[in-house]
């Protein structure tokens, strides 16, 4: 099998993102949530989506926790077997639990949300560029939930900075975003 460029791109940008150290990572954590929790955006939303860190990703419990304490609608992802992202709300962070590899998510019991009900959407990413370029793991997964129909808010991408390229090579069904947040601050390419 061929290797493409966007396959050796991924590879470069997931070895980058592995050796951020330890202590880099803390700090950049604490930099995106707080450049997260100081946004517009994040002020007026009522109801934020935010994923499960897992492995060399930027960690997410920091921002997990502060939409707990604000009193935010929390809204996370759980895989399904037929390859499909399901939203589901939560209250504690002990209703989140190993899932599909490892990576923590609600139960299937808990209340399913529709993307119409979402006020910010906070998205991994293997990179990002600086015209909203996102690229992901290859599976499509974000991508297939970024298409469905009845967004209303602005999706922002949460990375290290040495996740940020000029330019990415995408393709028609790679799904942009409205600004990447890392811990030099949040970089908006609109809404």
């Amino acid at each position: 099998m061929m290797t493409t460029a966007k396959q050796r791109l991924r590879r470069r940008l997931l070895d980058r993102r592995g050796a951020v150290g330890a202590t880099e990572r803390a700090v950049a954590a604490t930099a995106v949530r707080r450049w997260v929790a100081e946004s517009a955006p994040w002020a007026a939303a009522s109801t934020v989506l935010v994923y499960a860190s897992r492995g060399s990703e930027l960690a997410t419990e920091p921002l997990l926790v502060a939409a707990l304490s604000a009193g935010k609608g929390l809204i996370l992802p759980r895989v399904v077997s037929d390859g499909v992202l399901r939203l589901h709300a939560i209250e504690t962070l002990d209703q989140l639990s190993p899932g599909y590899r490892g990576i923590l998510e609600p139960a299937a019991s808990l209340p399913e949300v529709g993307v119409t009900a979402i006020d910010l959407a906070l998205v991994p990413g293997v990179g990002f560029d600086r015209r909203g370029g996102r690229l992901g793991y290859g599976g499509g997964w974000y991508d297939r939930l970024l298409a469905q129909p009845g967004w209303r808010c602005p999706i922002w991408g949460l990375a290290f900075a040495c996740q940020l390229v000029d330019e990415l090579p995408l393709d028609a069904n790679d799904h942009p975003v409205a600004a990447v947040v890392s811990e030099t601050g949040v970089l908006r390419f609109g809404g």
